[in-house]
């Protein structure tokens, strides 16, 4: 910061004992300031929020969700500010890919008004399906109905994990 301070000083400070011994002092300082208000720039930002996400739960009217990592909490904040633009079949897509951080495909029943969504999340199982379902159906028109379908493939070795959904613990096998 002394740098850009320089040029902006009259010259006749050039002169002065002390100046450019202030100006240097307070270099790391303000470089200190600078990176802090980036921080928390982006900590404001929905898109790179942590700790922040809280703040944007509550300004949304979302429920927070501590239980969720910051990954699923930050695709539910962006899903419901996505809310104010319009939805395509393409946007529900991209809703979707944030919120399992797999892959994502759709096809369209345009008589039956039905979007079908198929995810894969590789290695893990969601642990708020409903939840996810209900923020694509927040997002998609009244007119539409929104199928959401998720597949994962566990690895090979034979695992057991527990999940809740729809208020019921399931037990979950794979093979």
């Amino acid at each position: 910061m002394s740098g850009t301070l320089r040029p902006l000083l009259p010259a006749i400070t050039a002169g002065v004992d002390g100046i450019g011994q202030l100006l240097d002092s307070l270099g790391a300082e303000t470089a200190r300031l600078d990176d802090a208000a980036r921080e928390h720039g982006r900590q404001l930002a929905a898109s790179t929020a942590g700790p922040g996400l809280g703040l944007w739960e509550h300004e949304l009217g979302l429920q927070p969700r501590p239980d969720l990592d910051e990954v699923a909490r930050r695709g539910l904040v962006l899903a419901a500010l996505s809310f104010f633009g319009g939805c395509t079949p393409e946007r529900l897509k991209a809703l979707v890919s944030r919120m399992v951080g797999g892959a994502v495909s759709y096809s369209e029943e345009p008589e039956a008004y039905t979007l079908h969504l198929a995810a894969e999340t590789p290695g893990r199982v969601l642990r708020d399906l409903p939840g996810m379902a209900r923020a694509v159906s927040r997002q998609a028109p009244a007119h539409i109905h929104c199928r959401l379908a998720v597949t994962g493939d566990m690895g090979s070795a034979r695992q057991t994990c527990h999940v809740l959904h729809g208020g019921a613990v399931m037990e979950v096998h794979s093979e």
